[in-house]
């Protein structure tokens, strides 16, 4: 429960849009960005949706908090990052996010909506986590 005029909360969320500064997701990458485009559809016909909400800020004032600060983070998929840090940081959301793809994608793709066969559904997660793993794509993800 929360108490008025006590605390503060921290709302965290990974947005899965893929971007990209410099190009170098274009062609080569656009089986990450298909990836995200199916997850989005698919999630958003069973009233899911896993895209974040960019009324979040609004809403929290809305209901109440005062305060409220937003900020964007980068995430570098893969070690590309301009520092040590954002190279480690890339690192390992690159290992958790080539763990989390097939968890986040067999249920929506399998389902109705898709209804894709699974070994379809792990084939093609397979060349998504190949773009994922290339070095020379500097895509990321903003939290």
């Amino acid at each position: 429960h929360l108490k008025p005029g006590v605390g503060h909360i921290e709302h965290v969320e990974i947005d899965l849009v893929p971007r990209c500064d410099d190009d170098t997701l274009g062609r080569k990458g656009e089986a990450l960005e298909h990836w995200y485009a199916y997850l989005f559809d698919a999630t958003r016909r069973h009233d899911r949706s896993i895209a974040y909400d960019r009324d979040n800020p609004r809403h929290l004032e809305e209901w109440g908090f005062v305060d409220v600060q937003h900020t964007k983070i980068r995430i570098p998929i893969g070690e590309w990052g301009q520092d040590w840090r954002e190279h480690e940081i890339g690192r390992w959301y690159r290992v958790s996010l080539c763990e989390a793809i097939e968890a986040l994608s067999l249920a929506p793709f399998t389902r109705p909506s898709y209804n894709w066969p699974i070994a379809d559904v792990k084939r093609y997660l397979g060349e998504v986590e190949t773009i994922v793993q290339r070095a020379d794509i500097h895509a990321y993800h903003e939290l």
